[in-house]
Parts: C-alpha cells; structure tokens; sequence
C-alpha cells in the first residue's frame, strides 16, 4: 500500500524557500506540529474522562484525584502569588521612597497612586451611605463569589465528564491556594519565620576583612568586623518606643540575619536606623570605634527605611496585605504608570 501523502503527516510551510547552491529540494517542506503544556492537559483529562465514562463506578474517586491535584497545584500557585506580591510591595515603597524616575518618565508616582487608591475607597464609602443598600448586594455577591470558588455543590455540574474534571481542579486550586495563605498568615507563623529568615541570608553580600582595612581600620580590627555578628541586632519598631515585650525582641521585630558578620550588621543597622552611627570596639585594637560615616555608604530615605528595616519574617508573614495594597495602588494608577 501507498505511504500517505506528507500533507497529512505534517504541517506543509507554504512560504518560499530558496535552497543552497548544488542542493536539490525534493517536494515541499515541512516541520512537526509541537503540543503546548494546555494541550497535553487537555489530551489527558479527555483520556481520564474516557476512563470514567467507561467505568461510572471509579467516577466519585476520579473526581476527589481531581480536586486533590488541583489543591496541589493550588498551594503552588499561593506561594508564587505570596512572593510575586512582595516583590511587588518592595517596588512599590522603593518608588514612593524615589519617585524622581517617575516624574522623569511622565508618570503617576506612588503618590500619586496612593491617593487615588484612597480616593477609590472614600468613593466606595461616600456612596454605601448614600445607598446602604449597595453594600449588602456587594457582600452577597462576594459570598456567592466565594461559594462558587470554593464549593463544587455552588455551581452546576457540568456537561460532560471531562469539563467536570477541570471543574473540579479548578476548584481545588481555589482551595489549595487559600489554604497556603492562611497557613503562611496563622498565628504564630511558623513558615512566615523560615521564609523570612531564608530572605534574609539570601540577602546579604559576604565581605571580607579587606574591605574595612580599605576603609582605614587595622588588620586586627578589621578581622574582628568580620567575624560573625552576636549582639541584639536591628530592631524595626525601636526598644526607646517600649513596644509590648512579647514583640520587642521577637523575630518579627529585630533584623538579624543568621550568618552576618559584626561589620555588616553594623552597616545593615545604620542605613534603616538614622539615630545609629558608630559601635564601640574593644579597647585593645588602635580603632576605638566603628564609624558609618567611613563606610562610603548612603542611608536609606524615610520609606525605604521602613522597608529595609523590616525583619524578614514580618515581611513573609504580612506578604498578602503588602502585596494588595502595592497592586491595589499599582492597578488603580496602571494607565498613568505605563
């Protein structure tokens, strides 16, 4: 039997081709068709779905696989939302802290942003007096949002097996995301803890004792900046305000990182601290005293001092509240921000 002509095997490329010189091309060119990631989903829900319809008794376990996967793929999705949101909270403060290019490129600071985020809100609650009424239909219709989010008996089944499988991942993304935010948000925040400290390494920059003996320190006070750092650390809401005592030296008030050595925490310190400038250094090294001013460095403005100055377990831990207000703002301004 004759093979099939090319045309069904492969996609024909229809645009001309010039061939190399003494090379002869034999009938018309042609490239394998490439399957996209939704396209080998979809191939296999279809399969699952021929399974089920097969064997209607498996039909009730197929359907818990499903939504037990979709939690899976949920919680995964929660923990790149968390850190996208941080990130985008960082940008956010980093531009209110220096709107110069802002301006510079003719659009919305973070100001500027913020306030129309404030006169959004004023809006809504100027109008829910007005019509008290709006505000229960908008609570219902978020209720019901939710419902539909997060409960398969919320909405209709659907039509055919396969679009009830995806249903019900879908579903189950829903529930496995919002697991993971209150899991990282939960009293306590024992994951908010890790993940903040683990930011906090992965933040910092390892200098040797070369760089405080370039900045005018001895060889033997320069070795003793770098050695690992073991006092109080930074704290982000200052001991002098008397903050309560089960947060005043709690992780999610003093920045320390695991690891920094004395030079670099006093150098952390003064760039989120403007009333910290110089340590004291032991009586039998020439140097008496760390000073900033020797460093070469710049301290932080007022916002990003907030910012930097924040242990990294209070960021984790408020990661969705930081993140909806610096996308909140972003979205409202977004056509002036472009």
């Amino acid at each position: 039997m004759a093979s099939p002509p090319l045309q069904s095997r492969a996609r024909v490329v229809t645009k001309s081709y010039r061939p190399m010189r003494g090379i002869e091309v034999v009938g018309p060119l042609a490239r394998p068709e490439y399957e996209s990631p939704s396209d080998i989903a979809a191939k296999a829900r279809s399969a699952a779905a021929a399974y089920v319809d097969r064997h209607p008794e498996h039909r009730s376990k197929a359907m818990m696989a499903a939504n037990i996967a979709g939690a899976g793929a949920g919680v995964v999705r929660g923990g790149y939302h968390m850190a996208k949101g941080l990130v985008d909270a960082a940008a956010f403060v980093q531009r209110a802290a220096n709107p110069l290019p802002d301006v510079l490129l003719g659009r919305k600071t973070a100001g500027q942003q913020t306030i129309d985020l404030a006169g959004a809100i004023g809006d809504y609650v100027i109008e829910g007096r007005a019509d008290p009424s709006r505000l229960g239909r908008d609570a219902k219709q978020a209720v019901a949002n939710a419902k539909a989010d997060l409960f398969p008996s919320a909405t209709p089944v659907a039509a055919n097996t396969a679009d009830e499988l995806a249903r019900r991942f879908s579903i189950g993304m829903n529930q496995g995301e919002l697991g993971a935010n209150v899991a990282s948000l939960a009293v306590g925040g024992p994951l908010a803890k890790a993940v903040g400290k683990a930011g906090e390494v992965m933040a910092l920059q390892r200098f040797p004792a070369a760089r405080y003996i370039a900045q005018g320190y001895s060889p033997e006070a320069a070795a003793y900046l770098a050695e690992p750092y073991s006092g109080m650390g930074s704290h982000w809401v200052p001991r002098r305000t008397k903050p309560p005592s089960w947060f005043v030296d709690s992780d999610y008030n003093v920045l320390k990182p695991r690891g920094i050595t004395r030079g670099e925490m006093y150098e952390l310190h003064a760039r989120v601290d403007p009333k910290f400038s110089t340590a004291r250094l032991p009586p039998r090294f020439a140097d008496r005293s760390w000073r900033f001013e020797k460093s070469g460095l710049r301290r932080h403005g007022p916002l990003a001092q907030v910012w930097h100055g924040m242990p990294g377990a209070t960021k984790a831990k408020g990661g969705g509240s930081l993140a909806a207000f610096g996308s909140g703002a972003h979205q409202l301004g977004e056509e002036g921000y472009q």
